[in-house]
Protein backbone atom coordinates (compact mmCIF):
# COMPACT_ATOMS: atom_id res chain seq x y z
CA UNK A 1 0.00 0.00 0.00
CA UNK A 2 1.35 3.39 -1.14
CA UNK A 3 2.01 6.01 1.29
CA UNK A 4 -1.23 7.96 0.08
CA UNK A 5 -3.42 5.30 0.46
CA UNK A 6 -2.45 4.51 3.85
CA UNK A 7 -3.10 8.36 4.65
CA UNK A 8 -6.39 8.61 2.48
CA UNK A 9 -7.28 5.06 4.88
CA UNK A 10 -6.16 6.57 8.19
CA UNK A 11 -8.39 10.01 7.11
CA UNK A 12 -11.07 7.95 6.29
CA UNK A 13 -11.10 6.07 10.05
CA UNK A 14 -10.58 9.15 11.64
CA UNK A 15 -13.60 10.44 9.50
CA UNK A 16 -15.68 7.49 10.71
CA UNK A 17 -14.89 7.98 14.12
CA UNK A 18 -15.44 11.57 14.73
CA UNK A 19 -18.29 12.10 12.90
CA UNK A 20 -20.36 9.18 14.93
CA UNK A 21 -19.53 5.59 13.33
CA UNK A 22 -21.22 6.43 9.66
CA UNK A 23 -21.40 3.63 7.72
CA UNK A 24 -18.02 3.73 4.89
CA UNK A 25 -20.62 3.73 1.66
CA UNK A 26 -21.68 7.36 3.23
CA UNK A 27 -18.21 8.09 3.66
CA UNK A 28 -17.07 7.41 0.34
CA UNK A 29 -19.70 9.92 -0.79
CA UNK A 30 -19.06 12.44 1.12
CA UNK A 31 -14.99 12.09 0.91
CA UNK A 32 -15.05 10.78 -2.37
CA UNK A 33 -11.19 12.08 -2.94
CA UNK A 34 -10.13 9.66 0.36
CA UNK A 35 -11.81 6.69 -0.71
CA UNK A 36 -11.64 6.72 -4.38
CA UNK A 37 -8.60 3.80 -4.06
CA UNK A 38 -9.97 2.17 -1.30
CA UNK A 39 -12.11 -0.47 -1.08
CA UNK A 40 -14.59 -0.11 1.78
CA UNK A 41 -15.60 -3.81 2.09
CA UNK A 42 -12.09 -4.34 3.99
CA UNK A 43 -13.19 -1.67 6.56
CA UNK A 44 -14.34 -3.29 9.62
CA UNK A 45 -15.47 -1.25 12.80
CA UNK A 46 -15.82 -3.57 15.63
CA UNK A 47 -17.98 -0.60 17.92
CA UNK A 48 -20.17 -0.74 14.49
CA UNK A 49 -20.45 -4.30 14.86
CA UNK A 50 -21.37 -4.01 18.98
CA UNK A 51 -23.62 -1.22 18.49
CA UNK A 52 -25.95 -3.92 16.43
CA UNK A 53 -25.91 -6.97 19.41
CA UNK A 54 -29.06 -7.07 20.65
CA UNK A 55 -29.27 -7.46 24.28
CA UNK A 56 -31.33 -9.82 26.00
CA UNK A 57 -33.42 -8.61 28.86
CA UNK A 58 -34.34 -10.34 31.71
CA UNK A 59 -37.46 -12.19 31.83
CA UNK A 60 -40.25 -11.01 33.83
CA UNK A 61 -40.51 -12.41 37.16
CA UNK A 62 -43.59 -12.15 40.20
CA UNK A 63 -41.00 -13.34 42.40
CA UNK A 64 -39.99 -11.30 45.34
CA UNK A 65 -39.52 -12.24 49.14
CA UNK A 66 -41.96 -13.63 51.58
CA UNK A 67 -40.59 -11.78 54.26
CA UNK A 68 -39.21 -7.96 54.85
CA UNK A 69 -35.94 -7.75 55.57
CA UNK A 70 -35.11 -10.75 53.94
CA UNK A 71 -33.65 -9.60 50.82
CA UNK A 72 -32.54 -6.16 50.74
CA UNK A 73 -31.18 -4.31 47.23
CA UNK A 74 -28.87 -1.32 47.12
CA UNK A 75 -27.35 1.33 44.77
CA UNK A 76 -24.91 3.57 45.43
CA UNK A 77 -25.13 6.94 42.96
CA UNK A 78 -22.38 8.84 41.26
CA UNK A 79 -21.10 12.28 42.45
CA UNK A 80 -23.97 14.86 41.64
CA UNK A 81 -22.82 18.31 40.04
CA UNK A 82 -24.35 20.07 43.13
CA UNK A 83 -23.71 19.30 46.35
CA UNK A 84 -26.85 19.15 48.90
CA UNK A 85 -27.24 21.40 51.49
CA UNK A 86 -25.26 19.38 54.08
CA UNK A 87 -22.74 19.18 50.93
CA UNK A 88 -23.60 15.42 50.20
CA UNK A 89 -22.87 14.60 46.90
CA UNK A 90 -23.18 10.56 46.89
CA UNK A 91 -26.58 8.80 47.61
CA UNK A 92 -26.73 5.36 48.84
CA UNK A 93 -30.37 3.64 48.63
CA UNK A 94 -31.65 0.86 50.52
CA UNK A 95 -35.06 -1.22 49.33
CA UNK A 96 -36.77 -4.03 50.43
CA UNK A 97 -37.55 -6.54 48.60
CA UNK A 98 -40.51 -7.64 50.18
CA UNK A 99 -42.14 -4.37 50.77
CA UNK A 100 -40.43 -2.04 48.54
CA UNK A 101 -39.25 0.70 50.67
CA UNK A 102 -37.03 2.22 50.15
CA UNK A 103 -34.00 3.98 52.53
CA UNK A 104 -31.78 7.15 50.72
CA UNK A 105 -28.51 8.43 52.81
CA UNK A 106 -27.05 11.16 51.36
CA UNK A 107 -23.20 11.06 51.85
CA UNK A 108 -20.34 13.08 51.41
CA UNK A 109 -17.99 11.44 50.25
CA UNK A 110 -17.84 7.66 48.60
CA UNK A 111 -15.17 6.50 51.84
CA UNK A 112 -18.94 6.76 53.89
CA UNK A 113 -20.77 3.88 51.89
CA UNK A 114 -19.53 1.05 54.18
CA UNK A 115 -20.35 2.95 57.21
CA UNK A 116 -24.38 2.15 55.70
CA UNK A 117 -23.59 -1.34 54.12
CA UNK A 118 -22.92 -2.86 57.47
CA UNK A 119 -26.58 -1.33 58.90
Amino acid sequence: MSCMAQFNEDQLWLHHYRLGHPSFQTLRVRFPNLSKDLGTKNFHCSVCEFAKHKRVSFPPSNKKSALPFSLIHNDVWHPSNVPNNSGGRWFIIFVDDCTRVVWLYLLKTKSEVGLYSTI
